[in-house]
């Protein structure tokens, strides 16, 4: 016999051991290990909040509104949203907000304030002034104040709608 066989063959002195039995353990402590480390991986890539995986940047149709978010959010967690809007220069920009984000976000900021803000049906409108180059940027402190999937809608006064979807960890 081997030496390799001897090593891996049932003992009873100086303890009892049961071979195949451990060598399964082993296996399964190794796929557990291996299992560990995706998910350190995963969520240093960003799959469970900020990071390259979650980080995301929407750009409307036609060019006028850009939005950069994070996909994954955790419930209760800071976050930021950054929304760059273009029109003429000194123009007044009318930006309705829709759907779960005003439900399952809290916003705590908006900088620079809007002109004007108001609610209405299940969304908000807001008005930005743009700068002399045609450009206005807001950017939204927000706290995620449920868990699930959160589909927002962005519209910039008669431009096609933008969509963004984000997933809120518990």
């Amino acid at each position: 016999m081997t030496s390799d066989e001897d090593e891996f063959r049932d003992r009873r002195y100086p303890v009892s051991e049961y071979m195949t039995a451990q060598r399964r353990h082993w296996r399964v402590e190794r796929i557990g290990w291996v299992v560990f480390l995706l998910v350190v991986l995963a969520a240093l890539a960003g799959l469970f909040s900020q990071g390259p995986l979650s980080h995301s940047v929407s750009l409307s149709a036609d060019g006028r509104l850009r939005i950069e978010y994070q996909r994954f959010e955790r419930n209760s967690a800071s976050t930021r949203m950054h929304l760059q809007l273009r029109g003429e220069p000194g123009q007044l920009l009318q930006l309705d907000i829709t759907g779960d984000l005003l439900d399952k976000f809290h916003i705590e900021t908006l900088h620079p304030e809007p002109a004007h803000s108001r609610s209405f049906d299940n969304g908000l409108r807001l008005l930005l002034l743009t700068d002399p180059s045609g450009q206005a940027s807001l950017h939204l402190a927000l706290r995620g104040a449920a868990m699930g999937t959160s589909r927002s809608r962005f519209v910039l006064g008669g431009s096609p709608p933008l969509g963004i979807t984000q997933f809120i960890y518990p």
